[in-house]
């Protein structure tokens, strides 16, 4: 059955602004800690959150009627961070090809050939969509090691890059919820605004641009903290939709309940799932 296609107030939507900021403050720090302290404790916080968002992928896609390889899901969620922490990810490629063969290895041991080609196709798409998109985290507070940097400089990395996502989905929420007219997609989320994404890109251009004055002014100028930003948060919004879709498709809400006032670790962290490679490019690409 459908999600009727409703447009939240704005006094529904921002009646829980106060779980929400509530569930960050207690989150926030924790996540901030480990990210500072980097290493294998960091790789240790992405296993965590990607196996949680596997299963919350698995459970989405379960409620219309699908079932991709849960086994085969984990198992990424659980390798493919250590692959871009060993030696920078220089192995990262053997272990996606391992987890690749997995898939139809998995197939032909299930011994049934109905929905085969679906559930090997949704698998696949998990481990990319999932674990291959989210263990850039883990390369990007490992990259000053590839240009013999101070370590610590893969916490503003990362800091960075949270900040960004942070202020783009909350200028999104606010100025939709208090200004917003036009729907950006009204098919798949109608809660979204094009004044919200208008918004989200410049509150974010310009944080990228007072990154460039204070904590990354070593690493880009003004022009390449404008870019940067206005492009994490454009990707960012793809993300989020991107969730948005898997979810309107199988008529769920949310994919968890996992963090209160937040529903699950995919639904809070769909927007880093694809704004972390990206700044992981741009910095190695254009300023590093």
């Amino acid at each position: 059955m459908a999600v009727p296609e409703t447009r939240p107030t704005a006094t529904r939507r921002l009646a829980g602004l106060g779980t929400r900021v509530l569930a960050a403050a207690l989150f926030g720090p924790c996540f901030v800690l480990i990210a500072w302290r980097g290493e294998s404790y960091f790789v240790l916080l992405v296993n965590l959150l990607l196996v949680t968002a596997a299963w919350e992928y698995h459970r989405i896609l379960s409620a219309r009627g699908s079932e991709p390889d849960l086994v085969v899901g984990v198992a990424a969620a659980l390798l493919l961070p250590w692959s871009m922490y060993i030696d920078a990810g220089a192995y990262s490629g053997a272990f996606l090809t391992v987890l690749f063969l997995a898939v139809p290895a998995r197939a032909l041991a299930h011994g049934e050939a109905r929905n085969a080609a679906t559930r090997m196709g949704l698998t696949t798409f998990g481990i990319l969509y999932v674990s291959w998109l989210g263990s850039h985290l883990v390369l990007l507070r490992e990259l000053p090691l590839l240009y013999a940097r101070d370590y610590g400089d893969g916490f503003r990395f990362v800091l960075v890059l949270f900040l960004f996502m942070w202020l783009s989905d909350t200028a999104a929420y606010l100025v939709g919820s208090l200004v917003g007219r036009r729907r950006l997609a009204p098919r798949i989320s109608p809660g979204k605004s094009v004044e919200g994404s208008v918004a989200a890109l410049l509150v974010t251009a310009l944080a990228g641009v007072v990154a460039s004055w204070t904590f990354m002014r070593h690493d880009w100028n003004a022009m390449h903290g404008a870019a940067i930003g206005a492009l994490a948060s454009a990707v960012g919004q793809i993300g989020d939709l991107l969730e948005s879709l898997l979810k309107r498709d199988a008529a769920v809400k949310d994919a968890s309940s996992m963090i209160p006032g937040h529903g699950g670790v995919l639904d809070r962290f769909d927007s880093a799932l694809l704004a972390a490679p990206l700044l992981y490019y741009a910095l190695r690409l254009f300023v590093l």
